[in-house]
């Protein structure tokens, strides 16, 4: 960063009506922290008389902020330098990309202490992801404080202070850094870091350094200086060594053209001597999508009664099961563009949702629909579609729970989807295709007393393993035991942290030892998995002890 004898924000804050009495706020020339200049008339005093006494905020950041392994750690301090107590405030980190102000960005807002006494310090410890990109080094970050209990003339003017032009060009993969985990004694581990320029300009690394000493970690040589054009890519091989003495900690410093700050990505292995491990987890509950598609047509009438006893019984099922839920609603009837959206407010029921029974028992009593055919595979189609998942249906469907579609009609599908491609979707939906499932409650066989035969129903359900019971029985609870259909899916998995020698395992629910045959331990994943009858109570906790493979 280029200093600069004159500060980069200013702002006045009144402290007093009596007299030209004022503080002004900026940078120092080497833009960290703020400069103060007393302005006062030489022989001025404080007004006891005078309007109350006004907090006035100030942020000093001593850490800087050049970032590490792209994010930026600030540690910004708060000070109350005024003369009287603050009131709430709240604490802003605001950048722009170019020179400040101008275009601004948010990166951290958040509530800061009820009050500061004059002269006392409060400390915020930030992290903040990579910023967007923009032209390389000219972003700029400052912090705002806005305090309610200013002059009312004032409510408007922030106290700016602190800026930094940081990191926007020079890029790290992975990321996060390198973190190879235990690496035993007179072994060694191996792996390379891409260093790539994001911008639209050139830019030169001028320098790649280790700051830590006896770390284990030596880094490939590559030609120096390197230039990288926009878009270009150079790996950098990096290798640990697990040696006496090697502490398995290093920071690898970067220096490169046109940034106020190095990349400083981070280097870590654990050098071991011993390998024995316990992990500790608490088991939560499993989680199930369940997305019930009623045929609204007005044939339905006959079956509304048993409709709403059987799907007010799902409802209270999940409630009493171990199952995070959300269950949700829609029709098969309806104008184009109309189908698909969750009903009612909230668009899904959960657990935790207030007066869960009732807002349930209003998504399901629809009204039938006098024009139309039955949609129900396009309606499906459109309600788990990216469109309505990232609007109107937002929140539903989450990423690593199993998802249930359950379809409830008298007659058969008249969709332009078939029951195979919509299968596809449905299973592409998940990692695991058979966390979905499909179960039916239709009309059965051509002799079925009150329904036409759901053919496409069936079939969808047969592709998915999933139970098709005829709506004309009045009681539809083999369509909701979801527990021993889903049994794979909703089998409780719990991730080790580090690579397990399977014959040194050993689990233990609290001070219980349990039986092999009470899990799985599934190398591949290096996870242990329970299904459902072997399932450890919710609220429990599960420790894996074991000894870790090495690199």
């Amino acid at each position: 960063m280029n200093k600069s004898p004159t500060p980069l924000f200013l702002a006045t804050l009144l402290l007093s009506s009596c007299g030209p009495s004022r503080i002004t706020i900026g940078i120092d020339d080497a833009g960290f922290g703020p400069v103060f200049e007393d302005a006062s008339e030489p022989d001025a005093q404080p007004n006891d008389s005078g309007p109350p006494a006004l907090a006035d905020l100030t942020v000093e950041n001593p850490s800087g902020a050049c970032p590490i392994d792209d994010n930026f750690y600030l540690t910004p301090k708060i000070t109350n330098v005024g003369h009287g107590p603050s009131a709430l405030w709240t604490l802003r980190v605001v950048g722009c990309p170019g020179n400040c102000p101008g275009n601004e960005v948010t990166l951290f807002e958040g509530q800061g202490s009820p009050a500061l006494a004059p002269g006392e310090v409060s400390w915020f410890g930030l992290s903040i992801p990579q910023l967007p990109d923009g032209p390389i080094g000219v972003w700029e970050v400052y912090f705002v404080v806005d305090p309610e209990n200013i002059e009312p003339e004032l409510d408007e003017t922030n106290n700016r202070t602190g800026s930094w032009a940081l990191n926007n060009g020079l890029r790290a993969v992975p990321a996060q850094g390198i973190h190879f985990g235990p690496v035993c004694r007179g072994q060694s581990a191996s792996s390379s870091l891409r260093l790539s320029n994001v911008n639209d300009e050139d830019l030169t690394i001028s320098a790649i350094d280790t700051t830590l000493e006896s770390s284990g970690f030596t880094v490939g040589a590559i030609p120096l200086p390197l230039t990288l054009t926009p878009g270009e890519t150079r790996e950098v091989a990096v290798r640990f060594d697990s040696a006496p003495g090697s502490t398995g900690e290093q920071h690898l410093r970067i220096d490169w053209s046109a940034a106020a700050c190095p990349l400083v990505v981070t280097l870590s292995a654990l050098p071991l001597e011993s390998a024995s491990f316990q992990d500790p987890f608490r088991v939560d509950p499993a989680a199930l999508d369940v997305l019930v598609v009623i045929d609204n047509s007005p044939s339905l009438i006959d079956q509304l009664a048993d409709l709403e006893t059987n799907l007010v019984a799902l409802h209270d099922r999940l409630y009493q099961q171990p199952i995070d839920f959300h269950l949700g609603v829609i029709t098969t009837h309806g104008l184009p563009g109309a189908l698909g959206h969750l009903r009612r407010d909230p668009h899904f029921i959960q657990r935790s949702t207030p007066e869960g029974p009732l807002r349930w028992l209003e998504a399901i009593n629809v009204a039938t629909a006098t024009i139309g055919v039955n949609q129900s595979f396009d309606a499906t189609s459109a309600a788990l579609s990216p469109t309505l998942l990232g609007t109107s249906n937002i929140g539903f469907l989450r990423e690593d729970t199993a998802l249930l579609v359950i379809y409830v009609a008298d007659n058969d599908d008249d969709s332009d989807l078939l029951a195979e491609p919509l299968a596809q979707q449905l299973t592409r939906l998940k990692a695991d295709p058979a966390s979905v499932l499909v179960n039916a409650i239709v009309g059965v066989g051509p002799g079925s007393a009150c329904a036409t035969p759901g053919t496409r129903y069936a079939e969808l359900a047969n592709r998915t393993g999933g139970v098709v019971q005829d709506i004309c029985s009045p009681d539809w609870s083999a369509a909701f035991e979801v527990l021993p259909q889903l049994s794979p899916t909703l089998q409780y998995s719990l991730s080790t942290r580090w690579e397990v020698a399977p014959s040194s395992l050993i689990v233990a629910s609290g001070v219980q030892r349990l039986s092999s045959s009470d899990y799985v331990f599934d190398p591949a994943k290096q996870s242990l998995m329970f299904d459902p009858a072997h399932r450890p109570p919710v609220g429990s906790w599960i420790s894996a002890s074991y000894q870790a493979t090495c690199r």
